[in-house]
Protein backbone atom coordinates (compact mmCIF):
# COMPACT_ATOMS: atom_id res chain seq x y z
CA UNK A 1 0.00 0.00 0.00
CA UNK A 2 1.43 3.44 -1.60
CA UNK A 3 0.57 5.31 2.46
CA UNK A 4 3.37 7.09 4.50
CA UNK A 5 1.73 5.68 7.58
CA UNK A 6 2.27 1.57 6.62
CA UNK A 7 6.30 3.03 5.57
CA UNK A 8 7.38 0.45 8.01
CA UNK A 9 5.61 -1.89 7.17
CA UNK A 10 8.55 -3.75 4.96
CA UNK A 11 10.93 -4.39 7.26
CA UNK A 12 12.18 -0.68 8.17
CA UNK A 13 13.33 0.43 4.61
CA UNK A 14 9.92 2.42 4.36
CA UNK A 15 8.26 2.54 1.34
CA UNK A 16 8.91 6.00 -1.15
CA UNK A 17 5.32 8.22 -0.87
CA UNK A 18 5.04 10.14 -4.23
CA UNK A 19 2.05 12.42 -3.86
CA UNK A 20 0.45 13.42 -7.28
CA UNK A 21 -1.62 15.88 -6.50
CA UNK A 22 0.64 19.13 -7.67
CA UNK A 23 0.37 16.92 -11.21
CA UNK A 24 -3.49 17.14 -10.97
CA UNK A 25 -3.21 20.80 -9.22
CA UNK A 26 -0.75 21.31 -12.45
CA UNK A 27 -3.19 20.62 -14.93
CA UNK A 28 -6.20 21.96 -13.56
CA UNK A 29 -4.19 25.74 -13.67
CA UNK A 30 -3.57 24.84 -16.90
CA UNK A 31 -6.94 24.70 -17.86
CA UNK A 32 -7.79 27.70 -16.14
CA UNK A 33 -5.20 29.74 -17.13
CA UNK A 34 -5.86 28.70 -20.69
CA UNK A 35 -9.79 29.92 -20.53
CA UNK A 36 -9.09 32.97 -18.79
CA UNK A 37 -6.11 33.98 -21.98
CA UNK A 38 -8.93 33.59 -24.10
CA UNK A 39 -11.65 35.60 -22.09
CA UNK A 40 -8.99 38.41 -21.38
CA UNK A 41 -7.66 38.42 -24.99
CA UNK A 42 -6.54 41.77 -26.43
CA UNK A 43 -9.12 43.14 -29.29
CA UNK A 44 -6.64 42.98 -31.46
CA UNK A 45 -6.15 39.07 -31.07
CA UNK A 46 -9.73 38.47 -31.37
CA UNK A 47 -10.22 40.39 -34.46
CA UNK A 48 -8.23 38.33 -35.79
CA UNK A 49 -9.47 35.22 -34.69
CA UNK A 50 -12.85 36.07 -35.99
CA UNK A 51 -11.49 37.13 -39.21
CA UNK A 52 -10.27 33.42 -40.09
CA UNK A 53 -13.40 32.12 -38.70
CA UNK A 54 -15.09 34.59 -41.34
CA UNK A 55 -12.54 33.33 -44.56
CA UNK A 56 -13.26 29.71 -43.46
CA UNK A 57 -17.03 29.95 -42.98
CA UNK A 58 -16.44 32.09 -46.45
CA UNK A 59 -14.54 28.88 -48.28
CA UNK A 60 -17.10 26.67 -46.75
CA UNK A 61 -19.83 27.73 -48.11
CA UNK A 62 -18.74 28.03 -51.57
CA UNK A 63 -17.92 24.01 -51.35
CA UNK A 64 -21.10 23.23 -49.84
CA UNK A 65 -23.55 22.16 -52.49
CA UNK A 66 -26.17 20.72 -50.03
CA UNK A 67 -27.06 23.95 -48.54
CA UNK A 68 -31.36 24.34 -48.79
CA UNK A 69 -32.06 27.63 -48.79
CA UNK A 70 -33.65 27.86 -44.81
CA UNK A 71 -29.81 26.87 -44.17
CA UNK A 72 -28.17 29.12 -46.65
CA UNK A 73 -29.75 32.21 -44.90
CA UNK A 74 -28.91 30.95 -41.55
CA UNK A 75 -25.65 30.40 -42.72
CA UNK A 76 -25.33 33.90 -43.87
CA UNK A 77 -26.61 35.47 -41.26
CA UNK A 78 -24.36 33.71 -38.63
CA UNK A 79 -21.21 34.55 -40.98
CA UNK A 80 -22.35 38.21 -40.93
CA UNK A 81 -22.42 38.32 -37.06
CA UNK A 82 -19.28 37.06 -36.91
CA UNK A 83 -17.98 39.39 -39.15
CA UNK A 84 -19.42 42.52 -37.83
CA UNK A 85 -18.09 41.58 -34.02
CA UNK A 86 -14.50 41.48 -36.00
CA UNK A 87 -14.62 44.76 -37.69
CA UNK A 88 -16.05 46.23 -34.04
CA UNK A 89 -12.59 44.29 -32.23
CA UNK A 90 -10.63 45.49 -34.60
CA UNK A 91 -12.27 49.35 -34.27
CA UNK A 92 -11.44 48.93 -30.64
CA UNK A 93 -7.66 47.68 -31.21
CA UNK A 94 -7.33 50.35 -33.14
CA UNK A 95 -8.28 52.42 -30.84
CA UNK A 96 -6.47 50.98 -27.94
CA UNK A 97 -2.99 51.79 -29.89
CA UNK A 98 -4.41 55.16 -30.59
CA UNK A 99 -4.25 55.66 -26.76
CA UNK A 100 -1.18 53.85 -26.20
CA UNK A 101 0.81 55.96 -28.36
CA UNK A 102 -0.58 59.22 -26.98
CA UNK A 103 0.21 57.70 -23.17
CA UNK A 104 3.57 57.37 -24.76
CA UNK A 105 4.18 60.32 -26.33
CA UNK A 106 3.49 61.97 -22.86
CA UNK A 107 5.88 59.47 -20.98
CA UNK A 108 8.86 58.08 -22.91
CA UNK A 109 11.86 59.94 -23.76
CA UNK A 110 12.72 60.74 -27.09
CA UNK A 111 15.15 58.24 -27.53
CA UNK A 112 12.55 55.22 -26.04
CA UNK A 113 9.69 56.92 -28.06
CA UNK A 114 11.76 56.85 -31.55
CA UNK A 115 12.53 53.16 -31.01
CA UNK A 116 9.51 52.28 -30.61
CA UNK A 117 7.42 54.36 -33.66
CA UNK A 118 10.22 55.03 -35.76
CA UNK A 119 9.36 58.96 -35.51
CA UNK A 120 10.52 61.75 -33.64
CA UNK A 121 9.12 62.94 -30.60
CA UNK A 122 9.84 66.36 -31.43
CA UNK A 123 8.78 67.04 -34.56
CA UNK A 124 5.42 65.72 -33.63
CA UNK A 125 2.90 66.79 -31.54
CA UNK A 126 -0.37 65.34 -30.26
CA UNK A 127 -2.53 66.54 -32.78
CA UNK A 128 -0.84 65.66 -35.82
CA UNK A 129 0.48 62.35 -34.74
CA UNK A 130 -2.67 60.32 -35.48
CA UNK A 131 -2.38 60.70 -38.78
CA UNK A 132 1.51 59.46 -39.04
CA UNK A 133 0.07 56.57 -36.94
CA UNK A 134 -2.86 55.42 -38.89
CA UNK A 135 -0.87 53.03 -40.83
CA UNK A 136 1.16 51.93 -37.65
CA UNK A 137 -1.95 51.23 -36.10
CA UNK A 138 -3.22 48.52 -39.08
Amino acid sequence: MRSPLNSYADGGRGEVYLSEVDLIQNAANAVSTAAMDIDNASAESKANRQEKRVERREKRRGEKENFNEDSLAKFDAKTKKISDKASKNRTTASEEKESRRKRDYDIMTDEAYKKKYGVDKSSTNSNKTSNIFKNYIK
